[in-house]
């Protein structure tokens, strides 16, 4: 799995910089532990399953971007593989810097709905996504997940389809140019990605 990390300079493809371990908040914001952030998902197939990206931005309670990444998954998957990706690694790094309070919202209905539990996980290979999903937002002193409309996802869905468009694919296998250091982190449901 591979994370790119864009800062707000590097919207026009410039400044593209390969994430690490401890991610930092955008250059000017630090983390108040005693506030609620905002978490915004998006994954994204083409072709469902196909070529992957994940987006996540986190918001600080003046409605700032702190924070955003976006990654390509290593293989094929799913659209619903893609937003759990997402989710899990954008609560990844909500715990990385520090923060204790998080609103998540995303435009999968889905996905919103098994977190929460009115849903069930039928699919077999989403429960591996669903439980690290679960594991992880008990590492916040408050955490709530709730559905948005596509329209206000806007720019984790950017950061997931600036994801998919920097790879180019070899003999139907996605590639790209940038490092891939963080497979050892990544929960088994995105190591054991198909």
């Amino acid at each position: 799995l591979q994370l790119i990390r864009f800062t707000s300079s590097s919207l026009g493809g410039s400044n593209i910089i390969s994430g690490g371990p401890n991610p930092e908040p955008k250059e000017g914001f630090t983390i108040d532990p005693n506030q609620t952030y905002n978490l915004q998902f998006d994954g994204g197939s083409r072709g469902n399953p196909g070529l992957s990206g994940a987006g996540m931005v986190i918001y600080n309670d003046k409605s700032q971007e702190v924070w955003n990444g976006s990654y390509l998954l290593p293989k094929e998957a799913t659209n619903n593989e893609a937003e759990y990706t997402a989710l899990v690694k954008g609560l990844q790094h909500a715990r990385r810097l520090g923060i204790r309070h998080l609103a998540v919202q995303g435009d999968s209905n889905l996905i919103v709905m098994q977190i929460t539990g009115r849903y069930k996980v039928k699919s077999q290979h989403l429960k591996p996504f669903h439980r690290d999903a679960v594991e992880l937002r008990s590492a916040f002193s408050t955490f709530e997940i709730s559905h948005i409309p596509r329209e206000e996802n806007g720019r984790a869905d950017e950061l997931a389809n600036i994801a998919m468009d920097s790879a180019s694919c070899t003999n139907g296998i996605p590639q790209s140019s940038f490092e891939t250091d963080w497979l050892e982190d990544s929960p088994s449901s995105i190591k054991n990605t198909p």
